[in-house]
């Protein structure tokens, strides 16, 4: 069967829902499970990349590329689906999913420090790692809800400035503070602590925008 352009793009008749955009967002969590495999493999040693002084471990910077490029497919797959008109409510679940999928397994695999790291690494506390976990559930349960009522509840744009902030924050533990290493700031934090902090602030922001901006739900008896 020859499949046209426009059946690669929007997907065959009977699974529209596999369009493009979709297809993307799906190669996202291949990419996730690929990072995951490449930071727990069990490794007797590893080299390290010398950045200006900053030591990062080789994996991490394997995992810091298909972090990146799974972060870059979260945009290609949204732009495209404005672009051509793909947008599905597959997709307005699956694509928030896969953000969370990506950030959430980056953090906690960055929350430790594997026995094959000899050098000195940020680590992400924990309580962030919890923070980030709990507003997920949090605004799942708002979806779940909302999806018993009949209505899809997509990724706010506060939803979309948290994803930012993770991703930013992530890639600078994963080049463990680089190129800000030794840079002093006022409050005695490194820049990488900052942006951590940030995200989690930000974070809870986006959890208190979900229940304010959905506050019906809760008292609709549909």
């Amino acid at each position: 069967m020859i499949i046209d352009y426009r059946t690669w793009l929007t997907g065959l008749p009977e699974n529209r829902n596999m369009n493009l955009p979709n297809r993307i967002t799906v190669s996202r969590f291949i990419l996730v499970l690929m990072m995951i495999g490449v930071l727990l493999f069990p490794y007797q040693t590893v080299a390290n990349i010398n950045l200006v002084s900053t030591l990062i471990p080789l994996p991490n910077i394997v995992a810091l590329g298909l972090f990146t490029i799974a972060s870059f497919t979260d945009f290609l797959d949204g732009y495209l689906a404005r672009k051509l008109n793909l947008i599905t409510n597959f997709g307005k679940f699956l694509d928030p999913f896969a953000d969370k999928v990506l950030t959430n397994s980056a953090f906690i695999l960055l929350m430790t420090k594997p026995s094959w790291i000899e050098v000195d690494v940020i680590r992400v506390p924990a309580w962030i790692v919890i923070i980030m976990i709990i507003r997920d559930l949090a605004v799942d349960g708002i979806r779940m809800i909302g999806v018993s009522q009949g209505k899809v509840i997509a990724a706010s744009k506060i939803g979309k400035v948290k994803t930012v902030v993770q991703i930013i924050a992530i890639i600078l533990v994963f080049l463990n503070d680089w190129p800000f290493v030794g840079l002093n700031l006022p409050v005695g934090l490194s820049v990488t602590e900052m942006a951590l902090y940030f995200a989690a602030i930000v974070s809870f922001i986006s959890l208190l925008t979900y229940l304010y901006e959905n506050r019906s739900i809760f008292t609709s008896n549909e």
